[in-house]
């Protein structure tokens, strides 16, 4: 079955999309894949570490370990939390902090969306 929703402009809520995942899809663990796809897509490490719990010494590191690229400082720091988490690292749950970091909603929507349910193409929502 394939279920098709059309998505308006600004009028749904910010996360609504997440409702239009099943419930196995939204408690799935977040792939590796995913995380870094949203990563590269980032510049806030510390914004977006404090909310998923590191220490700013923790943040610190990464900064150093990865100078020069703040999509790998944050591919790494999601590494270690889903890690952290270990079944508890869901989807809902990703997407939850990155609502509380701040983080382009857009930005998730597409990468979940096209890594678990087909994408959206023309503003439409494609679920398998």
């Amino acid at each position: 079955m394939q279920l098709s929703l059309q998505m308006g402009n600004g009028d749904m809520q910010r996360g609504d999309w997440l409702c239009n995942l099943s419930q196995a899809q939204r408690s799935s663990q977040v792939t590796e894949k995913v995380m870094v796809l949203i990563a590269h897509e980032l510049v806030d490490l510390i914004g977006i570490g404090k909310v998923m719990g590191f220490a700013h010494s923790r943040l610190q590191q990464y900064q150093g370990n990865c100078p020069y690229s703040v999509s790998n400082q944050i591919s790494r720091m999601f590494s270690d939390w889903r890690s952290k988490m270990a079944g508890a690292a869901t989807i809902e749950k990703f997407v939850d902090l990155m609502q509380e970091a701040e983080v382009d909603e857009n930005v998730v929507m597409k990468v979940i969306t096209r890594e678990y349910c087909g994408g959206v193409v023309n503003g439409v929502l494609h679920l398998h």
